[in-house]
């Protein structure tokens, strides 16, 4: 006996097979992107301000209302040179796509410079990232308050504004284990 099956049923099944297929696609994907840690060189410093220029010029013009090349290197240089180890540049195969700080503390991970260049974001990578290297600890981080895109995309990965100053929201997600003590 051949089972009827309505229409609102057979879109429902294809449609869970197409999304479990292209689960499956994404995941094969993200598993090739690459953490190529930083140099202290002057290389990596160009290529980390270049990325940080690209990435960030409208979000700071927003906030801000203008872009001072000298004031972003001076800034960006304080902090490549303290934290120039803990710089991982992104790679997709072999494909240049962006930059990720990644600064394990005693409590919590502070990221920084997540940066993902305009054709590879909206795609999972910033999730993957934050899943891949949270390793279930409470995340730190901060943001353009103007930058609508970067605070959308937090608040969905789970993080909430703790503090803010002028320019910047302050964020945190907790880890599973902090959010069960919070319970």
């Amino acid at each position: 006996m051949i089972k009827k099956i309505n229409l609102a049923e057979l879109f429902k099944m294809l449609y869970n097979v197409i999304i479990r297929r292209y689960s499956k696609a994404i995941k094969m994907q993200l598993d090739r992107i690459k953490l190529n840690q930083s140099s202290k060189s002057l290389s990596d410093f160009l290529l980390l301000k270049k990325i940080h220029k690209i990435v960030m010029q409208d979000a700071v013009i927003n906030s801000i209302g203008h872009w001072d090349d000298s004031f972003q290197e001076k800034r960006l240089k304080t902090i490549f040179e303290s934290n120039w180890h803990t710089l991982y540049f992104l790679y997709y195969d072999r494909e240049l796509i962006g930059t990720i700080n990644l600064i394990y503390e005693d409590d919590h991970l502070s990221v920084e410079q997540l940066y993902l260049l305009q054709n590879y974001q909206k795609k999972g990578i910033g999730s993957y990232l934050l899943k891949t290297y949270g390793n279930n600890m409470e995340i730190r981080l901060s943001v353009l308050k103007n930058d609508i895109g970067a605070n959308e995309f937090y608040k969905k990965n789970g993080f909430i504004k703790f503090e803010e100053d002028q320019y910047q929201n302050y964020l945190r997600k907790l880890s599973s284990k902090t959010a069960q003590n919070h319970a």
